[in-house]
């Protein structure tokens, strides 16, 4: 049973990107290559903040899961090209190896005794194509960031970001 603040809980841990925050990712970050189709993913999309600024690039496919009715909605009308399904992340089938592109800004809350955005973000991992990038947005402090980053040692993680 999840468990975190009732505020938290009430609205299953969402807190929306900031609009201006998901466009530097994507604009800043980011570069898509010419030529190809880039499949992009965020498996907690919320109202799509992080899909959107994606939405007018050439050759890109977007995929979104939200479990909020609600939020589906508004995401779809922001993102009516985007394939957007509203359950649970752990509740899709999505093919492993068939994502370009992972952009997630997870709930931060304890399920079944583990922290919610590291099974999420662990998750989506297996979904990236070889090559793959996965940008989330988690705590600086989080404890799950650690064992996100051990599998991948050619990673650099700036290390005032990593726990001691």
């Amino acid at each position: 049973m999840p468990h975190g603040t009732l505020a938290n809980l009430a609205n299953s841990a969402f807190v929306r990107t900031p609009p201006a925050f998901a466009e530097r990712i994507v604009r800043c970050l980011l570069s898509f290559p010419q030529g190809t189709v880039t499949n992009v993913l965020d498996p907690t999309a919320g109202e799509g903040d992080l899909l959107v600024p994606c939405r007018d690039l050439p050759q890109t496919r977007l995929y979104g899961v939200e479990i909020s009715a609600e939020r589906a909605s508004v995401a779809r009308a922001r993102l009516p090209q985007a394939e957007l399904v509203t359950c649970a992340f752990e509740g899709v089938s999505i093919p492993k190896g068939s994502m370009s592109l992972v952009l997630a800004n997870p709930p931060y809350f304890f399920q079944d005794g583990k922290r919610a955005e590291y099974r999420i973000l662990a998750d989506a991992g297996t979904l990236l194509m070889p090559g793959g990038l996965m940008v989330a947005i988690i705590p600086a402090r989080s404890p799950s960031l650690v064992p996100l980053v051990r599998p991948y040692p050619h990673l650099e993680v700036p290390r005032p970001l990593l726990p001691r």
